[in-house]
């Protein structure tokens, strides 16, 4: 039995798979980048920069890692904050994609270390953490610049070891749990006076201020909790069943967004390409 399952972890985790899964998050990933590059950019000056208010994530002391806690000059935060930019397009396109996952993930550390844990939360960890997993997979060695210059096909591709998509999806899995379990325990969420706030609070959108004025009865906002409970009780088993796969799929993208159009936060759309790490595209025999 031992063996059997000694057998089983190596092939879940090592066996040869194709890219295809880990190149769709990949591109997924790298237009999330320039999206959020493109979110920041007009306030550069205000949180990189030593022309707006300083809220370094340590107190700055002197010494070697003072650097990283003061805020440069305009025109050095703005460089920088370009180096990201061709970082997070290195990505997408799977350019010296290892060099640009280390640059981005040393200029989001850089930027979080002087502004951005201001604002980051579970998305801009579930972000790092993806985007630090595709950096050692071989998420480059298909639909990427990289493949188009070694074997003159975007399409073409090389096998490579399966941890890495592994790793990915137990990563969602684990993130739906969580969440799922906080929302069944939390006293603020067996009602659905939450949910009725969420669409009149300062998260919400024009949309959201909407339906409001409908004044649906609190049974709706019960029954849409009891609803996003369920689902994120069923996701963590569901996705990993390729018979319920595509339902949970559709599931799970209907909820991200919908908390896009009437919360506003669109970077959870991450999530629904990330399910491609619950399917092997193509099998390693069949590589062009």
């Amino acid at each position: 039995m031992t063996k059997n399952l000694s057998k089983a972890w190596h092939r879940f985790f090592l066996e040869p798979i194709a890219p295809h899964s880990l190149a769709v998050m990949r591109i997924a990933l790298g237009g999330t980048l320039i999206a959020l590059w493109l979110r920041y950019l007009p306030h550069v000056d205000v949180f990189f920069s030593n022309q707006g208010l300083a809220l370094p994530y340590w107190e700055p002391q002197a010494g070697s890692l003072s650097i990283l806690l003061t805020h440069p000059a305009f025109g050095i935060a703005l460089m920088l904050y370009g180096l990201l930019l061709i970082a997070s397009i290195g990505i997408l396109l799977g350019w010296h994609f290892r060099f640009c996952s280390a640059l981005a993930a040393l200029m989001l550390v850089y930027f979080g270390l002087l502004s951005f844990h201001n604002f980051l939360a579970s998305w801009g960890r579930l972000l790092f953490f993806t985007l630090m997993i595709l950096g050692m997979s071989g998420a480059d060695k298909t639909y990427s610049l990289r493949m188009r210059r070694k074997k003159e096909s975007w399409s073409a591709w090389e096998a490579v070891p399966a941890w890495p998509q592994r790793i990915i999806a137990i990563q969602i899995t684990m993130t739906y749990l969580g969440v799922g379990l906080q929302k069944a325990y939390l006293p603020d969420w067996q009602s659905g006076e939450i949910l009725a706030f969420a669409f009149v609070n300062g998260w919400s959108t024009p949309l959201a201020h909407s339906i409001a004025q409908w004044n649906l009865p609190m049974v709706f906002y019960d029954s849409a909790v009891i609803t996003v409970k369920v689902l994120h009780g069923l996701l963590p088993i569901g996705l990993w069943i390729p018979r319920y796969q595509r339902w949970c799929f559709l599931a799970g993208a209907m909820f991200h967004i919908g908390v896009t159009l009437i919360m506003g936060m669109w970077w959870f759309l991450l999530l629904i390409p990330l399910y491609a790490a619950f399917v092997d595209l193509k099998r390693p025999n069949s590589c062009a």
